[in-house]
């Protein structure tokens, strides 16, 4: 399938290792990694960030529920998180 891929939820990029640890230990309270979705940090050391992504998702839809779901539950956040789409292979 053409522009095919697998979508991701950014949902922090973090300075601090325990920052992003922390986020995704909230975020593996309300996912279920069997069912719903994976939650795991990973670190760019060319930008020294830790970015906790959510995923893989199905569909760009399917992110973008989720996106919206963690956005409404997160009101005081001053980000929402960002879809992020890796290629296919």
């Amino acid at each position: 399938m053409p522009g095919g891929g697998r979508y991701f939820l950014q949902a922090g990029a973090f300075v601090e290792r325990r920052w992003a640890d922390a986020r995704v230990a909230a975020l593996r309270n309300v996912f279920d990694e069997k069912r719903d979705a994976a939650v795991r940090v990973l670190h760019d050391p060319t930008d020294r960030l830790y970015r906790v992504r959510v995923g893989p998702l199905g569909t760009r839809e399917a992110a973008q529920r989720l996106r919206t779901l963690l956005a409404d539950a997160s009101p005081g956040e001053d980000s929402l998180p960002v879809i992020v789409k890796e290629p296919e292979e």
